[in-house]
């Protein structure tokens, strides 16, 4: 079944560099099947967002911004 997915990219802006990093993706799935935690796997089966809520619609938080948020986590735990 071919479903579209769109990337949103934005800026991240570290002193004067500026990167670019996908942020969200944004799906064509029916919402009725869509949970709060659910993965989105590409078709090598790796999961590659999460469904953050159930009230953000079709909208999944990129596993590129879910690991560098829990690395800051991580970081800010052994710190205190």
């Amino acid at each position: 079944i071919g479903r579209a997915l769109t990337l949103i990219n934005k800026d991240l802006v570290v002193g004067t560099t500026t990167t670019k990093y996908l942020s969200t993706i944004d799906t064509d799935l029916p919402t009725k099947d869509l949970l709060s935690g659910s993965p989105l796997f590409n078709l090598s089966g790796d999961v590659i967002g999460m469904k953050p809520s159930s009230d953000a619609g079709k909208i999944f938080v990129s596993s590129v911004v879910l690991k560098r948020e829990i690395a800051s986590l991580t970081e800010a735990s052994k710190t205190e």
